[in-house]
């Protein structure tokens, strides 16, 4: 297993840029600002891969890719993207923006559909009440489903 984080984030280097307000203070809500830094984090995923892939302790044919928050929706989007590379995916509670951005559906609506063409097997794992998923209900069950699940499966 492989915990890999992308640029500024954890121990690793380099800036950390999602698509800030100009303070950089928060993430912005705009959708153009978000979308960007979502693309800068797709360079990051794909540099974490070639690097990984290169291990000789890695067999390459076997990756799956997972992530939690902005990290899942990134995990499955990049897996969706990049066809051939990952066996599976699981997505933790991933949406880019939160309900509070005004343009949150308009941003993980998208990246959600992205990843939903991802042909292999995935797990998008949210609460009933999972806030970023709200807006995107039915786009979080990318394979046919259309509501979430009346009773908690075990």
């Amino acid at each position: 297993m492989v915990f890999a984080q992308r640029r500024g984030r954890g121990a690793s280097d380099g800036l950390y840029d999602e698509g800030f307000t100009p303070t950089r203070s928060a993430y912005s809500c705009v959708q153009s600002v978000a979308i960007a830094g979502f693309e800068h984090a797709m360079a990051d995923v794909d540099a974490a891969v070639a690097y990984v892939s290169a291990r000789p302790d890695v067999n390459p044919a076997r990756l799956l890719s997972a992530g939690v928050s902005r990290g899942g929706v990134l995990a499955l989007t990049h897996a969706a993207e990049r066809p051939g590379v990952f066996l599976g995916g699981v997505n933790f509670v991933g949406g880019w923006l939160g309900e509070k951005c005004s343009d949150g559906p308009a941003v993980n609506r998208p990246l959600f559909q992205r990843a939903g063409r991802f042909p292999s097997s995935t797990i998008w794992m949210y609460a009933k009440t999972t806030p970023v998923s709200r807006p995107c209900r039915p786009l979080a069950w990318p394979r046919g489903r259309d509501s979430w699940p009346r009773t908690p499966r075990r």
